[in-house]
């Protein structure tokens, strides 16, 4: 019997579990206390023009301050200027060119957008006018996009490929080269099968992930089983490490376990109950150290905490630009509301796609205080 294999990946998100060079080692208490981010909620919208927001994958912001949304119902990606008005939307379902089959995630450089596809990318414009699709013949998901023609990713995504993903792979779309930049751990992943079906999920909200942050020339990761981050340039040469010891990982309930699938859809479908129950048995009773890095304007380095069961907040362990973690903090919403996806910040703004009590989505922004050079 013909098997298929269906490969998800949740969101997303090292040199060697073995830290070498400068090792900045901190306690979980930080230097300064807690950090207040002051969230003021700006605005909230619902609909883009005559689509109503349901499904938001990632959200990214340009430099004018432009938000852009991908509806993943759709496959369309919204995009709203700084007060929240409506402007234009570009992409749909489909095969052809400029559409899209299956994607859950887009990147944003400073001309284009691109949306990858198991291997395919389509480029448009930031206007949004399609530009050209180029097919890799791989099944790779990038990390992080450098420029328009290279990005970092972990390997091929197929369980027959698992053997080269130990590395990290910066990828050159014109000649369809690797080049490695480090060696890594191997990323694990979910696994369920039924009626000649396969589905290989790797999840890093639940299971451990490489997760990587960019800013200029320099990159910030890590395993997320571990608590320890490196910083090294794009060759992979470190810089400096920091680790944070005595953090424990935070607990998955049987219940939650259960909610995280129940509505993963493949090719258009629910899971089984078979599949589902294989997964619920197959995942960690413990969730991750973190599931974000990301490096803020001023240059400090926010780690996003794991807690699949926190729905209505998100804690952030804050490290100084060196290392030394001065803050923990956490972004609360607003009574009733619950985090769905998409939380980005750009400068002292906040973006992110929530539910109300009622259980509709909405795009909200925040203005919030972040950490300032002393």
């Amino acid at each position: 019997m013909k098997k298929t294999v269906v490969f998800i990946t949740f969101f997303i998100c090292c040199l060697s579990l073995f830290p070498g060079g400068n090792l900045i080692e901190n306690k979980d208490k930080p230097l300064k206390g807690e950090w207040d981010f002051k969230p003021e909620l700006l605005w909230q919208v619902e609909n883009a023009g005559d689509d109503v927001l349901v499904r938001v994958g990632s959200i990214q912001v340009d430099d004018a301050g432009n938000i852009y949304v991908m509806e993943l119902s759709q496959f369309k990606i919204f995009v709203f200027a700084p007060d929240g008005k409506f402007l234009y939307a570009f992409g749909k379902k489909g095969e052809g060119p400029g559409e899209i089959k299956n994607a859950y995630r887009f990147f944003l450089l400073d001309d284009r957008v691109i949306i990858p596809e198991l291997g395919k990318f389509s480029f448009f414009t930031l206007q949004g006018k399609f530009m050209n699709s180029v097919n890799t013949g791989r099944m790779i998901a990038p990390i992080v996009f450098l420029d328009a023609n290279h990005f970092l990713h972990t390997g091929g995504l197929l369980p027959r490929e698992k053997e080269s993903s130990g590395r990290l792979y910066l990828f050159d779309i014109e000649t369809r080269k690797d080049r490695v930049i480090s060696e890594i751990p191997l990323e694990d992943a979910l696994t369920a099968a039924s009626g000649g079906m396969q589905i290989v999920l790797k999840d890093s909200a639940t299971t451990a992930a490489i997760v990587l942050g960019l800013k200029e020339k320099h990159l910030y990761f890590g395993k997320s089983d571990k608590y320890l981050v490196k910083k090294t340039d794009l060759d992979g040469s470190e810089i400096f490490s920091f680790s944070l010891y005595g953090r424990k990982r935070k607990k998955i309930s049987p219940a939650f376990k259960r909610k995280r699938f129940e509505n993963v859809r493949v090719n258009g479908r629910k899971m089984s109950k078979e599949m589902i129950d294989q997964m619920v048995n197959s995942m960690p009773d413990k969730v991750p150290f973190f599931s974000r890095i990301m490096i803020d304007h001023n240059g400090f380095i926010h780690v996003f905490v794991s807690d699949l069961e926190n729905e209505s907040g998100q804690e952030i362990d804050i490290f100084s630009p060196e290392g030394k973690y001065l803050y923990h903090g956490e972004i609360k919403m607003p009574d009733n509301y619950i985090i769905r996806g998409g939380l980005t910040f750009k400068d002292n703004y906040l973006h992110l796609f929530a539910e109300d009590e009622e259980g509709e989505g909405k795009l909200l922004k925040f203005k919030i205080n972040m950490p300032k050079k002393l």
